[in-house]
């Protein structure tokens, strides 16, 4: 007779949802990478620093070259720098700390002259020429090199990068460099989130002069929010229009500048326009005054937009006198817009 199986329903008991429990915040790292280094960034004393520090020599060697691949020169475009040259740190183990330290207290060597203990990292670090008698020391005592501690150079080596290579890596980004795009980008996270816009405008400080010294040119590289690059700006052209005719050079109050951006994508071409007019508008006060100011209607694209003037805004977008001083940066539109503006109407004028 076959058995008879018995199944049981299991009740399994739910705990109520602890509504106090929250979860760990974890922060975002200050950690930007180039040429496969990691970089750390900081802000202090009004001063970007960017720094690595490899953990061995073969990672230092291996970063200089990565650096020095990318174009960036040893001295201008990076400092390497070495700390605790001449000095050993004698890694203890927990369990023979305690007796080591004993130990080289009764040998005969002076703490703080030969040999300083750091009790917090149980090591002991000492100057080159005590090395020796230091692990005779603890190889007295009856410790054993390899298993109850093990001695390396305590050198630390720092690869700081100047504001020249900043410059530098600016004007990679500027020529397409999707690599140096990022690295850019992810040093204004860093000092956005963690120190605020005072850093952020350090950091614009700093690369200013590359933005400001012609080193835009066509084909312009334009990348969506991820870093990927989508499209290129080709070809920019301008017209000064009036009444729907074209004039040679500023003629009245309803002049308008009319900017031409071709993109290119996929293969294919597309125009995008940009018509710039001086606006007017009246200001109460204890007294109406009239001014005018710089303003134009676009619809090119806000990845465009912002690989244009730097400034990303979806949707229906007003540019201002700042934008157009970013446009002037392109060889192309600076004479357009200088003679544009030279026909200024009277008046007060805002923004330039």
């Amino acid at each position: 007779m076959a058995e008879d199986c018995v199944y049981k329903n299991i009740a399994v008991k739910r705990e109520p949802l602890d509504t106090n429990r929250q979860r760990p915040i974890t922060a975002r790292p200050s950690v930007v990478k180039f040429a496969g280094v990691e970089f750390s960034v900081y802000y202090k004393g009004n001063i970007i620093e960017v720094v690595y520090r490899p953990g061995s020599e073969a990672s230092k060697n291996a970063a200089v070259n990565a650096l020095r691949a990318r174009g960036l020169r040893e001295g201008e475009h990076f400092t390497v720098t070495t700390r605790g040259s001449g000095r050993y740190a004698i890694r203890i183990a927990k369990v023979a700390y305690a007796k080591a330290v004993k130990a080289l207290a009764q040998s005969g060597l002076k703490e703080g002259e030969h040999y300083t203990p750091r009790n917090k990292r149980r090591e002991i670090v000492v100057k080159e020429e005590r090395r020796d008698a230091v692990v005779n020391a603890l190889k007295a005592a009856g410790l054993v090199e390899g298993k109850h501690f093990t001695v390396k150079s305590a050198k630390q080596y720092v690869i700081r990068l100047t504001s020249e290579g900043l410059r530098e890596i600016q004007r990679i980004a500027l020529s397409g460099g999707v690599e140096a795009e990022r690295f850019i980008r992810g040093q204004e996270g860093v000092l956005s989130r963690r120190h605020g816009q005072a850093a952020v405008k350090k950091l614009i400080e700093v690369l200013t002069p590359v933005r400001e010294e012609g080193a835009l040119e066509l084909p312009l590289p334009v990348y969506d929010d991820k870093g990927n690059l989508i499209a290129r700006v080709v070809d920019l052209r301008y017209e000064l229009v009036e009444n729907g005719k074209v004039m040679d050079r500023r003629a009245g109050e309803d002049c308008r500048l009319r900017i031409v951006a071709e993109c290119e994508a996929g293969g294919e071409k597309r125009r995008r326009k940009m018509k710039c007019c001086w606006k007017k508008r009246e200001k109460k006060g204890e007294e109406t005054v009239l001014y005018y100011f710089e303003t134009a209607r676009l619809t090119v694209k806000a990845a465009a937009l912002k690989a244009l003037t730097g400034r990303a805004k979806k949707g229906y977008a007003h540019l201002f006198s700042s934008d157009l001083d970013a446009l002037r940066r392109f060889k192309a539109l600076r004479d357009a817009v200088d003679k544009w503006r030279e026909g200024r109407p009277a008046g007060n004028v805002q923004g330039k």
